[in-house]
């Protein structure tokens, strides 16, 4: 009998997916007990023949570029009676399924969260992710994004709750796994448990650049939350970033020239840079909402032109307030 259904997506990771995989070899756990399942999800570069290698059962994703959808596909063709959840850039621990053995025979809750620590941080960005304790489940489980939720690079949930709630959104691209514990949460009476010795180790991004896509990330996972939108960029958004990022690169480059302590001076701009980030993305969904066109320029200059009057005057007066500043108008 299957107990676990491990199901790992992936998406052009071959610099991470063999550690992971050999990682998951590595498991001290019966062999009858639990299958692998690896998702390509449309990959481009050699991820799908390392999977292939492993000799662990692969399957494709082709309808939805989204790891959510990804997972889907791994929950549909799983046998087990617990789906655990892991990424390509994860390493997990030998007693990982150890670890959630043990607690889910003695709770009742419908999913448990393990602990997500940094795997040998070895570049500045590394470390920086580190030190603001990146991705550890303590932030999502707190309730600090309004509800508590799990992260699917650490978690294991009973199929018949998942039978019960539905599977992951499969449009969203970031911030599926905190609707899904919502769902749970808000629609059963099944709760959340941490199981802080069933530890993955996460491979941090390395540079400034993927930095930044993450948090962004995280910003437009918050406005689609409550339903999925297609994401866009207007070209003004990302020439703001490039110049952003590129500030922020010199800037980093110097205090590091001056060898000054990381902690003290850099990590302040590196913050400054992943809230930037965060509250970009945020913003970007919630205006593309707001104006109902990818165009936000065209949708700035419409709403210029509109007479204010009412509660559509007040944000026709936010727009044009933006506009005046972006165009240096006074």
């Amino acid at each position: 009998m299957i107990e676990f259904s491990i199901v790992v997506p992936f998406y052009n990771a071959e610099e991470t997916l063999d550690l992971c995989l050999q990682s998951l070899k590595k498991l001290e756990y019966p062999s009858s007990q639990y299958e692998v399942i690896l998702v390509d999800n449309n990959s481009t570069d050699g991820s799908a023949a390392i999977a292939r290698e492993s000799g662990f059962r692969c399957l494709r994703e082709v309808d939805y570029q989204s790891s959510y959808a990804a997972r889907n596909t791994g929950i549909r063709a799983s046998k087990g009676t617990f789906i655990a959840f892991t990424d390509a850039d994860c390493i997990v621990d030998p007693k990982w399924l150890t670890a959630f053995h043990e607690q889910v025979h003695k709770d009742s809750a419908g999913c448990f969260a393990g602990e997500i620590l940094p795997y040998e941080p070895g570049s500045l960005i590394e470390r920086f992710s580190a030190r603001i304790g990146l991705l550890r489940q303590k932030g999502p489980l707190s309730g600090w994004h309004f509800k508590p939720f799990a992260q699917t690079a650490n978690a294991v949930y009973r199929r018949k709750v998942l039978d019960e709630i539905g599977y992951f959104d499969p449009q969203l691209k970031s911030g599926g796994d905190a609707v899904l514990s919502w769902k749970m949460l808000d629609s059963t009476s099944y709760g959340i448990e941490f199981v802080p010795d069933a530890i993955i180790h996460h491979k941090h991004r390395t540079d400034i650049d993927s930095l930044w896509e993450q948090f962004r990330k995280y910003g437009t996972a918050k406005a689609r939350w409550r339903d999925a939108q297609k994401k866009f960029v207007p070209p003004v958004v990302t020439e703001l970033e490039r110049n952003i990022l590129a500030q922020a690169t010199q800037a980093i480059e110097q205090l590091q020239s001056a060898k000054l302590d990381e902690s003290k001076h850099i990590d302040p701009v590196l913050k400054i840079v992943t809230q930037a980030a965060h509250l970009n993305g945020y913003l970007q969904e919630l205006l593309l909402r707001a104006t109902g066109t990818s165009d936000l320029t065209s949708a700035v200059n419409e709403a210029l032109n509109k007479p204010t009057h009412g509660q559509q005057g007040g944000e026709v007066n936010f727009w044009r307030s933006i506009s005046q500043r972006i165009r240096g108008d006074r």
